[in-house]
């Protein structure tokens, strides 16, 4: 889905892992885009755990990746600013190295139908008054929330297979110290009891275009204290504070889950397409695959 512009995915569990192309050079040219991705494609087409290979390109750069096999999955209107200062839109491209990780006919309709009704979503009312008479407080995160903050996060996401990995509350507590990631909770009574962070970009370039987006993530609320508008309010301030940096909001929704989705459709956000981003992997301009240190989105 993405706000404005500003994307949340939507996916089904990977049979394989999928690998991450970063850190492309800059002032890439198609020519040079097609040789870097054929060189990233040899150095992982023979690995046994790898499924899918993606890479996110300005459109202007899409077509020359689709002519070596890349598929458009997902866009991210005004992702980027451009060299001449101008927004620029930028688009998933997904290579699949195992069939298994395309979404088929049957399940590509089931999430269409659903996502008419999540789309049709009305505004949400402000829950903010109603949550304060009962006790509750959606503020900032702060270092010393990260063991609560670590422990709702374990408790709602370690039960799902799509997070192999907890969160320890030495990571959350480092969190704080990246000037990037932004931590926004909900307490009563002086427990935490949801969660959400924002990843804000810290201006660095990929092909000579600066990134401009922040991604919506880590949003847990625990069973108890659910249905009460805890996770709209927590989406609704993450989503504002990543609009007051001047960058673009987006998340990445699980395609089963409709709650998220419809909590994401009535703050104004738009499905901008549907992929498979978990279990991730990355490979650097070397060729070298290497595990991201934090596993955090679905």
């Amino acid at each position: 889905f993405m706000h404005d512009g500003k994307e949340r995915t939507l996916n089904f569990k990977p049979s394989k892992e999928q690998v991450i192309i970063g850190e492309l050079p800059e002032e890439l040219s198609s020519g040079r885009l097609v040789t870097y991705l054929e060189a990233a494609l040899n150095a992982v087409r023979e690995r046994k755990d790898v499924g899918k290979i993606y890479v996110t390109l300005p459109t202007g750069l899409a077509f020359p990746a689709q002519m070596i096999g890349f598929e458009p999955e997902a866009f991210y209107p005004k992702a980027f600013r451009s060299p001449s200062g101008y927004n620029v839109d930028a688009v998933d491209m997904a290579y699949f190295l195992d069939d298994r990780r395309r979404m088929t006919d049957e399940q590509r309709i089931q999430v269409y139908d659903m996502l008419r009704g999540v789309l049709k979503t009305k505004k949400p009312k402000n829950y903010l008054e109603e949550l304060a008479a009962e006790g509750y407080k959606v503020r900032k995160g702060k270092t010393n929330d990260a063991e609560q903050i670590a422990k709702v996060w374990n408790s709602v996401f370690l039960c799902n297979d799509d997070y192999p990995d907890g969160l320890t509350s030495t990571e959350a507590e480092e969190s704080f110290n990246d000037e990037n990631q932004i931590w926004v909770v909900c307490e009563k009574s002086g427990d935490i009891v949801g969660v959400g962070s924002a990843y804000l970009d810290d201006g660095s370039e990929t092909l000579g275009y600066t990134t401009r987006i922040g991604e919506v993530a880590d949003c847990a609320v625990l069973p108890e204290h659910r249905r009460k508008g805890i996770m709209t309010e927590i989406v609704r301030t993450l989503t504002d504070m990543v609009l007051k940096k001047d960058q673009v909001p987006y998340a990445y929704c699980c395609a089963d889950e409709e709650g998220i989705q419809r909590v994401m459709a009535s703050l104004g956000y738009a499905v901008t397409g549907i992929s498979n981003h978990t279990n991730h992997l990355a490979i650097n301009t070397e060729g070298k695959v290497q595990k991201p240190k934090n596993l955090m989105d679905v």
